[in-house]
């Protein structure tokens, strides 16, 4: 019986690791390249999961998009970097909220407000 439960443990533990740190950091790129049954059946899994994993995951996107906000700033650190050049440096922001609006909405159920989600981290 213990051998049993060891392995169901290790099972828990692998799949914790592939979705934790795999599967939910790719959401959004699951959604971008069209790939929406990963986006639905990694909502679902979560959606059955303890409420707490619901702001686990909110908390692993809002890491995704402090990134690519990093990746910006890093590219314009120079206090003299022009105003346009800036702004064109954050013009995926839009981008990116179309793609949420368009393509990974659909994959949550309302009760995730997953756009307002994605307005406020960006």
């Amino acid at each position: 019986v213990k051998r049993y439960f060891r392995r169901l443990e290790d099972v828990r533990d692998a799949f914790e690791a592939v979705f934790w740190g795999d599967e939910a950091r790719r959401l959004f790129s699951f959604a971008v390249n069209g790939e929406r049954t990963r986006v639905v059946h990694a909502v679902k899994i979560v959606s059955r999961m303890a409420p707490e994993n619901r702001a686990r995951l909110t908390g692993i996107l809002e890491e995704a998009v402090a990134a690519k906000f990093a990746a910006v700033q890093s590219a314009v650190t120079r206090p003299d970097s022009p105003v346009g050049a800036i702004l064109e440096q954050l013009a995926f922001a839009l981008s990116d909220l179309s793609i949420v609006r368009d393509r990974l909405a659909v994959c949550f159920p309302p009760e995730f407000k997953i756009v307002d989600f994605y307005l406020l981290a960006y």
